[in-house]
């Protein structure tokens, strides 16, 4: 990531694991997801969105 994009220095990720009867997954990241994501983008910082309810 960091070749191609340069250093991510912030990170919003939309987690909480949102779903809806119609549409066959999830609309947001799962916590896991949310985690990997956090983690492949080596952002300085992280900001998780709508990870609550």
């Amino acid at each position: 990531m960091v070749g191609r994009f340069g250093r991510v220095d912030v990170a919003v990720l939309f987690a909480g694991g949102a779903r809806t009867p119609l549409v066959d997954g999830y609309l947001t990241l799962t916590s896991e997801q949310a985690a990997e994501a956090a983690e492949i983008l080596d952002a300085t910082y992280v900001v998780p969105l709508h990870f609550e309810h």
